[in-house]
């Protein structure tokens, strides 16, 4: 192993367990560094020699000088602990209630530095999601005030011309000594207000100096603070509390963010991040370590034909992109082990809680172990049809989605046949809902087979086993009770684009779907609309991402840009959508 590749994993493995701590844990692939809010940045402005992986170690006496910067800090900042009853209450309490406008903080991880950005400036963090790749977007993470106030002081910004990277400090002393001695250092004046002591409302920011990079790291998570300490002591000196921030972040972190891919350049590549590159990813969906697996059909975006070329790919939490099961470059149909099989035509996957998973191939159901071996299990690529009994004489047409329930059951959507049927744990199929035939298009609801369909997308299902379904061409989203019941839970027959409660709202052609299974919201993308919307339990339509019939796929705060959408998946509170070749995220409306 060489010496820049001992580095590069040394880096990741930084990354991972700083994201992990506190800024985030499945940091997006995305963009920025910042000199000042008002002036223009661009990759250039780091000096190539810094942004190279084999940085000049710090020498002993650079980090003396900081080290006796770092005491200058401390001799105006309160250093006591402020977790239970160790601060005085005199000190907690302020003076006042500070009045002054709050800003949230921004935080980027650089993965050619090592180093962490900073910033609450909107125009700022916007332009660093769009114009700088090597920074992965980590979201909000504490938050400051943007004016003064009483028992509030300017934390001041330098930026390091030779290394790229910011350093804040709210000593006047430090910053008068930083100003006297350090000229690779420029002061950008104040980035925001905080306190030197603990009062009502605040949290420590905790401060880091890297040994061996020679830049500083802030977190406001005591937790992230122990973790560092623990397992990066050697690398990461603790320098104590660098001032007090406030306590809540509030609602600021709502911003599109990239993760892997990248929107417009399709193509073929495992690789971290916005090195990636997708086709057309049909569906996506994690597993219980928060892997998320897609399903790739290279550039063939509908899948009219019954041999597309189509793999499963997996992304790591961090962002890495791998092979898993078939063989992109073969388009075909074979069961067997990862690159031996082969895919018709995949549209869509289920992974349950052990990590089997079960994928819509065209016209066949097949099921993909943990370890990627792929088996039919009902069904048959040379053969459409509606027939149901046992797997082997079963047929489907033109399957888009596939969820599994508690019990065991395989649910599947049918484009063609415009019905959902389900699979039972012993591999009998049968018709679940709607009229099971290319000729039993329609609206209506009602039970079971009784109900009609209009070319149905994809399918969700929640925590109580309903199901629920795009119904394409009848521009509505339609829910299932376990039962078989199907009623609508939003849209009616007028396409369009507009918000409302129920049928008052306006679809066109909603497809991808997902359910946030503590809340019961489903989440689904109105494909012609470029947007994607939330539908609460109680069918009140809003819009969460994307302007109606504006396309392209644009970063920063919401509601950005899509284009259209064709697969949705949540993983704790963050949303993850595919559009054009890329995959992006954001955090869930509250």
């Amino acid at each position: 192993m060489t010496r820049q590749t001992t580095r590069a994993l040394a880096l990741l493995c930084l990354s991972a367990i700083l994201a992990a701590c506190g800024g985030g844990q499945d940091p997006a692939s995305s963009t920025a560094t910042e000199r000042t809010a008002t002036t223009a940045v661009t990759e250039e402005t780091i000096p190539p020699a810094s942004r190279a992986s084999a940085t000049p170690p710090v020498s002993a006496a650079t980090s003396q000088a900081w080290a006796e910067s770092a005491s200058l800090n401390r001799a105006e900042v309160q250093q006591e602990p402020v977790e239970g009853d160790a601060t005085p209450s005199a000190v907690r309490i302020s003076p006042k209630a500070i009045t002054a406008p709050s800003a949230p903080l921004y935080r980027f991880y650089n993965i050619q530095t090592g180093a962490h950005l900073f910033t609450r400036d909107l125009t700022e963090r916007d332009r660093t999601l769009n114009t700088l790749p090597q920074f992965r977007y980590e979201g909000a993470v504490f938050s400051a005030w943007s004016s003064t106030d009483t028992g509030l002081s300017p934390v001041y910004r330098f930026y390091n011309v030779s290394t790229g990277t910011h350093f804040f400090t709210i000593s006047e002393a430090e910053k008068n000594s930083i100003v006297a001695t350090q000229p690779n250092f420029q002061l950008e004046g104040p980035a925001y207000y905080a306190s030197k002591t603990a009062l009502t409302g605040t949290i420590p920011l905790f401060r880091f100096y890297n040994l061996q990079r020679g830049f500083h790291f802030y977190t406001a998570s005591a937790a992230e603070r122990d973790s560092i300490i623990a397992n990066l002591g050697a690398v990461y000196q603790y320098e104590g509390i660098g001032y007090y921030v406030k306590s809540s972040i509030g609602n600021y972190n709502r911003a599109l963010a990239s993760f892997a891919g990248r929107a417009n350049s399709p193509g073929y590549v495992n690789a971290q991040g916005e090195s990636a590159r997708f086709g057309n990813l049909a569906g996506m969906n994690f597993d219980s370590s928060g892997n998320l697996y897609l399903v790739d059909r290279y550039f063939n975006w509908y899948g009219g034909d019954a041999t597309v070329p189509s793999e499963i790919r997996v992304v790591s939490p961090s962002g890495v992109v791998s092979s898993f099961a078939g063989n992109i470059q073969n388009s075909g149909y074979k069961d067997g082990v990862g690159s031996e099989a082969q895919f018709g035509a995949l549209t869509s996957m289920t992974i349950d809680s052990t990590g089997v998973m079960h994928i819509g191939d065209y016209r066949t159901v097949r099921q993909v172990s943990p370890h990627g071996l792929v088996t039919t299990i009902a069904g048959s690529m040379t053969e459409a049809g509606n027939a149901n009994g046992q797997p082997q004489s079963a047929r489907f047409n033109r399957i888009r989605g596939i969820v599994k329930d508690s019990f065991g059951n395989l649910y599947v959507s049918e484009y063609h046949n415009h019905a959902i049927r389900k699979i039972s744990p012993t591999g009998v199929v049968s018709t679940f809902a709607g009229g099971a035939s290319a000729a039993a298009s329609g609206f209506v609801d009602g039970q079971g087979t009784t109900a009609r369909f209009n070319s149905p997308g994809q399918l969700a299902i929640d925590a109580s086993d309903h199901l629920y379904v795009t119904d394409q061409f009848n521009h509505r989203v339609r829910k299932i009770s376990p039962s078989g019941l199907v009623t609508t839970l939003a849209g009616q027959a007028t396409r369009g684009c507009a918000d409302g409660s129920g049928m008052s709202a306006k679809f066109d052609n909603p497809y991808a779907i997902t359910v946030h299974r503590p809340t019961g919201d489903v989440y689904m993308s109105d494909l012609n609309s470029y947007t994607v919307r939330r539908i609460t339990p109680t069918g009140d339509v809003t819009t969460v991402l994307g302007t109606c019939y504006n396309a392209g796929v644009f970063f920063g705060a919401l509601p950005a840009g899509l284009s259209s959408v064709n697969a949705l998946a949540i993983r704790g509170d963050r949303l993850y959508i595919s559009s054009l070749s890329g995959i992006y995220w954001t955090n869930l409306p509250p």
